[in-house]
């Protein structure tokens, strides 16, 4: 008799099918995958450009096809390079320049970049991609897309959030051949809010490997906008004509309320009060609790928007606080206990004391055991009519007084053994002291319970309950409320954000260096999406949506060990390879280690004698000079002015004016004066090694260095019709790290480009010469040659 085949065919297909799905999934994420390729190697000498070469046409999926055997040329010089398999081009040994990149194919139109700069060290990141040249009239076809490509987009989208547009159907297209129109609901064609004369035209996406027909679009308001393509090509030019309309709307705001450390969340000028609270969400029957009210809304991606009063510069520069000013709020209260609720409304309180339910912090005291919840209601007050959050809770765990706290650590340590040698083991720190009444955490079993009977608090706060240098803190620039919107940014590069900007990313960072010895750039934001397989975004390690900022722990570890080496349990060991993490790149590492011009950021130019020999590069780096604690000079609270952890260099004085060089924090287009009497400055490290001094302006260093980039401001403007391109709003990560810029109208070899990234540069550094005055001083002197 013979043997059943279904048997053998079902596992055969069962197998056939994991392959063709593994295979395919390394396929469609080969596609998807955003990273670039590995980066050349470079010299103090030469450049290199590199990037992936695709074909511009028709998809199946969000990437889009790799195209091999293409050409790529800089001009002038004749350097060349072939894409590879993979659409990979390499052009190495550059000598720094200005230079034209051509791709070029048969059967495509050549893709053209003027104004490459290419400059020694650095490797420019670049991606081609070709057109088929058109064997016919142009045919224009618009849909909306989603960000990956893939699915329907949604009926509505909320205003001010981005709108994918897809122009991939389309047929005959050349590269040149796009032109847009934007009608708002009434009907009237919007403009570039840059450019006045020029109408608005939806972004070409930015991600590598993204389609050439793939674009992006914010609706600023709520209606329906009609976004219109006319497209034609090189060989024919009839154009055509498509359209596509986007029904912007007002969405609810999402409401996220939490406990935190309090009484105030932390003030810019410094309270000299300590935090009461922890921040635990479990607390003994008599305590306060301090409750934070936070909210989401895809109408109001960045703090300008939902907190419009809280983001002005105050004399020292950035001043976000930790309010959401644009929304209302509303708290109710329920105590359970013994299996009945009780509404307790009346016990919440305002920030000033007095009995309120409509501050975004509010607090109550626990005044009997039981299970708190706190209800949170948030109205966004919008302008296209007020909506009102869906109700969300966080529950609050009171014990009996003389049944809540463990009183000591030993039972703790008895699972968590590693936390032994903490430098917080003290007589006078337990483990209760951050992580709030260990009891209940005790009396339960369950995993999920444990988690939930213990709290874990990221916030200032929480070290602010004993450490005074909270107060110090407090007035540095590391306690802005906000660095950006957790709604502004798209979720792959927030990934990468959160490395700096939030603790739990810092933390999660530095350990993978520690472990594997790699450096913080190399730390991936992505995993393997099943083992072995395709590597995709890592969206586990995306930020909490109300998450914590910069605050003590991300420098400090509270369970690490204290040894002589490192007494504060500092991460990474030392104070200079933390500072050296997320200020790589900025401007004050870039300039400290003369290396503005390898990262981009500054213009060596070519032949220039640039001496990297800078005194104030030492071993403790940064925190040499601005956490020295010479000088003892405290405000009205009894807080630090200068130095410490304030990070501050200078303070005001008896006459409210901060002194310095350069543009006022608060108004731009006003200069400070100089050297003022009575502010307070920072010289306890200028001293070690200058002698008794009293100011910065060693030598007159500073002011030269600071009338120099007056006269290139000038000389720039002369050359600009009396204008300086500025940022435009949203390149936040090249204000901070590439100094991007947008165009002077009239630079065809970047002369001007390259003087004003060296304006922006010193500029932006605002030291005037004290992180590197050699270097600062070359730069400035090589510009204006330039423009000479």
């Amino acid at each position: 008799m013979k043997k059943k085949k279904w048997p053998y065919i079902l596992v055969g297909s069962i197998i056939l099918s994991l392959l063709l799905a593994y295979w395919g999934a390394h396929f469609a994420v080969g596609l998807f995958d955003r990273s670039a390729p590995p980066e050349p190697e470079t010299t103090r000498q030469t450049g290199a450009v590199y990037g992936y070469v695709t074909e511009a046409r028709n998809r199946l999926l969000p990437g889009v096809p790799m195209l091999s055997d293409v050409s790529v040329t800089l001009t002038p010089g004749g350097f060349t390079a072939e894409s590879d398999r993979q659409g990979v081009y390499y052009v190495t040994d550059v000598p720094p320049g200005t230079y034209t990149l051509t791709f070029a194919k048969e059967g495509y139109e050549d893709f053209v970049l003027p104004q490459v700069r290419v400059m020694a060290g650095q490797a420019v990141y670049l991606d081609g991609s070709l057109f088929p040249v058109p064997q016919g009239p142009a045919s224009a076809d618009l849909r909306l897309s989603t960000s990956m490509g893939i699915g329907s987009p949604p009926d509505e989208v909320p205003y001010n959030s981005t709108v994918y547009i897809d122009a991939g159907r389309s047929r005959n297209a050349s590269r040149e051949g796009f032109r847009w129109e934007v009608y708002d609901p009434e009907g009237n064609l919007l403009h570039d809010p840059y450019v006045t004369d020029k109408p608005l035209s939806p972004q070409v996406s930015e991600m590598p490997k993204a389609s050439p027909f793939m674009f992006t679009f914010e609706p600023p308001g709520a209606g329906d906008y009609t976004v219109r393509l006319y497209l034609s090509n090189n060989q024919y030019p009839e154009e055509s004509m498509a359209d596509v309309t986007v029904s912007a709307v007002n969405v609810a705001p999402i409401a996220l309320p939490r406990v935190y450390p309090a009484p105030i969340p932390p003030q810019k000028g410094g309270t000299g009060e300590l935090a009461f609270t922890s921040g635990a969400q479990t607390v003994a029957a008599g305590e306060t609790v301090y409750l934070r009210g936070f909210a989401l809304d895809d109408n109001y991606p960045t703090p300008e928007d939902y907190n419009p009063h809280g983001i002005e510069p105050d004399i020292y520069g950035l001043n976000n606080d930790h309010y959401q000013s644009a929304f209302s709020w509303e708290w109710r209260l329920e105590l359970e206990n013994g299996g009945n609720v009780h509404v307790v409304d009346s016990w919440l309180m305002g920030e000033d004391g007095s009995i309120n339910n409509t501050s975004q912090h509010s607090s109550f005291t626990a005044q009997e055991p039981g299970t708190y919840r706190a209800y949170l209601t948030v109205s966004d007050n919008d302008p296209y009519g007020p909506l009102v959050s869906e109700e969300a809770v966080v529950e609050i765990l009171a014990l009996p007084a003389d049944k809540a706290y463990v009183g000591e650590d030993r039972q703790c340590l008895e699972c968590h053994d590693n936390m032994g040698q903490s430098f917080h083991s003290t007589a006078s720190v337990t483990c209760e002291s951050c992580h709030g009444p260990g009891q209940a955490h005790l009396d339960v079993r369950r995993r999920q319970d444990k988690l939930e009977t213990i709290s874990v608090s990221y916030d200032a706060g929480t070290c602010g309950q004993c450490h005074e240098q909270y107060y110090e803190w407090e007035k540095s620039m590391h306690s802005d409320g906000y660095a950006f919107g957790f709604n502004e940014i798209a979720q792959p590069l927030l990934l990468t954000c959160g490395k700096c900007h939030y603790p739990q990313g810092f933390i999660r960072t530095t350990s993978v260096m520690e472990q594997d010895g790699v450096g913080f750039k190399d730390v991936s934001t992505m995993k393997p999406m099943f083992p072995a397989g395709p590597m995709f975004f890592d969206f586990s390690a995306l930020p909490v949506e109300d998450g914590e900022s910069i605050s003590c722990v991300t420098c400090h570890d509270p369970h690490g060990e204290s040894t002589a080496e490192n007494p504060v349990a500092l991460r990474l060991g030392s104070a200079d390879a933390l500072c050296a993490t997320c200020h790589e790149e900025k401007w004050h590492n870039a300039i400290m280690r003369g290396i503005a011009g390898e990262m981009g950021s500054a213009y060596e130019y070519p032949g220039g004698e640039y001496d990297l020999a800078n005194p104030h590069l030492t071993e403790e780096s940064c925190v040499r000079c601005h956490m020295d604690t010479t000088v003892d000079a405290v405000d009205q609270q009894g807080t630090r002015e200068v130095g410490g952890h304030t990070l501050r260099m200078r303070a005001i004085g008896a006459g409210e004016t901060l002194g310095g060089y350069g543009p006022s924090a608060d108004n731009g287009d006003e200069l400070r004066g100089g050297e003022i009497d009575g502010n307070v400055l920072n010289t306890g490290a200028c001293v070690s090694c200058h002698g008794q001094t009293e100011m910065f302006n060693l030598n007159n260093v500073q002011a030269e260095n600071f009338n120099l980039w007056l006269e290139l401001g000038d000389a720039l403007r002369g050359e600009n019709h009396g204008e300086l391109p500025d940022y435009k709003p949203g390149d936040k990560c090249a204000t901070c790290h590439r100094g991007g810029t947008l165009p002077f109208e009239d630079d065809p070899d970047l002369v001007l480009e390259n003087a004003y990234s060296n304006y922006k540069l010193v500029g932006s550094d605002r030291s005037w010469g004290i992180h590197n005055p050699g270097y600062i001083r070359q730069l400035l002197i090589d510009a204006l040659e330039s423009l000479r």
